[in-house]
């Protein structure tokens, strides 16, 4: 096979290659997430260099979504996706279904090295379109960072 033929690896194979040669600082275990309330969760948005990840489904993203949020559904592919699509020193903020979710997003974000998770918006969706805050809520434009259902 020819090497030029394969894709581009993920972007963050340098740093964790990086990472496993000289070995990294030990951190202890997976953090809890703080649940964030709205205004929290919407200062934090609007800090530069903040990327707010919706991890709930391809279906539920569709159906309406926080603006400017990039859907990587927690599914087994969403350390894949983590790693191709969202630069190491961004600061993560979560949409999820729930406080399990987060739970589960957050051990996979500790593994693949992102320790700059601030949160999750506290009762996800419900409290950004039950408040009404400035901005709409996106639907079916949504764009994605991954296909299929």
């Amino acid at each position: 096979m020819d090497p030029g033929s394969l894709p581009e690896p993920p972007r963050h194979y340098a740093r964790l290659k990086k990472f496993n040669a000289r070995g990294i600082p030990v951190l202890g275990s997976v953090p809890t997430l703080p649940p964030l309330s709205l205004a929290e969760f919407q200062q934090r948005m609007a800090e530069e260099g903040t990327v707010v990840i919706d991890a709930r489904s391809i279906l539920a993203f569709g159906g309406g979504h926080v603006p400017g949020a990039l859907n990587i559904a927690l599914r087994a592919e969403f350390p894949n996706w983590v790693g191709w699509t969202i630069e190491h020193e961004c600061t993560i903020l979560l949409i999820v279904e729930g406080e399990r979710d987060a739970q589960v997003a957050a051990e996979h974000l500790f593994r693949l090295g992102y320790d700059r998770v601030a949160g999750y918006l506290h009762d996800g969706m419900s409290s950004w379109q039950n408040a009404g805050p400035p901005g709409r809520v996106d639907g079916a434009r949504a764009g994605r960072a991954q296909g299929g259902a």
